[in-house]
């Protein structure tokens, strides 16, 4: 059984997903060709392309274009997709605070969609000890606002008290 490459979870081989974090796993190159290849033979053209797309990053057309030659036969394999350190980038990112930044390249790089970028951004996160910044400045905010209010009760209440 292999393991998710985000958040170090066991992961069906079959499988596309992680169940705990969302992200998007990746196979061998030769599993996902003869997937496709399978998924060709039985008719299921729409989830060969799928998954070449995914696969290979490229666009839809591409895909769409690959599947159909190796329906007729003229490919022989499905290229990888290129060789990036998405992690290196997504982890300077959090580190600056720039949580949002970070989902965002996730979502460029691997194609993934919103969920899945944010859930494989905050499985890095966690798995590099990078803590939410952003959840810090939430409380900050609320605990200011809370002494703020408690501030005018008391100075209405010493108005109300001394007139």
């Amino acid at each position: 059984m292999s393991t998710c490459s985000f958040c170090g979870c066991p992961v069906k081989s079959d499988a596309q997903y992680c169940a705990k974090c969302g992200a998007r796993l990746t196979h061998n190159a030769d599993d996902v060709d003869s997937q496709i290849r399978l998924f060709v033979e039985q008719g299921q053209k729409i989830q060969a392309v799928k998954l070449y797309k995914n696969h290979a990053g490229v666009s839809l057309k591409q895909a769409k274009d690959a599947v159909d030659a190796i329906e007729r036969g003229e490919s022989t394999s499905v290229p990888e997709r290129g060789d990036i350190d998405v992690e290196a980038d997504v982890c300077r990112l959090l580190n600056r605070g720039e949580k949002l930044h970070a989902v965002k390249l996730y979502r460029e790089k691997t194609g993934t969609s919103l969920l899945e970028a944010k859930r494989a951004v905050e499985a890095l996160a966690a798995r590099h000890g990078i803590a939410d910044q952003a959840a810090g400045a939430a409380s900050l905010f609320i605990t200011l606002g809370i002494v703020a209010m408690l501030l005018v009760a008391l100075i209405i209440g010493f108005i109300m008290f001394n007139q």
